[in-house]
């Protein structure tokens, strides 16, 4: 499983408003394939589930939040949207006709 989340202040609109973009994704491998492979070959993937979410935040502070508190922020917006990549994991999986993936109900911490 990856994360990759990147974040967008946006002082042309409003500098209180950020958007983080969020790139997911999951591999079903064959059976037997490690899943420590970082590349397996293209016959041991079964299927490839990925996703971007956009994650919208507003700061009701006084002041538009800084580059630090935005990046210290991000593993806070991968818990914020983790129910929804679950359920789209787990509708895609049914869609292609896969066993159930079943993700845990948390994100394990760090997982940007």
């Amino acid at each position: 499983m990856q994360f990759r989340c990147a974040f967008e202040p946006n002082p042309k609109c409003d500098p209180h408003r950020v958007l983080f973009a969020v790139n997911t994704g999951v591999r079903v491998l064959k059976p037997g394939v490690s899943v420590a492979m970082q590349s397996p070959a293209e016959g041991e993937v079964v299927a490839e589930i990925d996703a971007t979410f956009i994650v919208r935040y507003l700061s009701e502070s006084g002041s538009p939040p800084s580059r630090k508190v935005l990046e210290a922020f991000q593993d806070d917006v991968v818990q914020h949207l983790w129910p929804y990549w679950r359920e789209y994991v787990q509708g895609a999986a049914a869609r292609l006709r896969l066993p159930p993936i079943l993700l845990p109900v948390r994100p394990a911490t760090g997982s940007k």
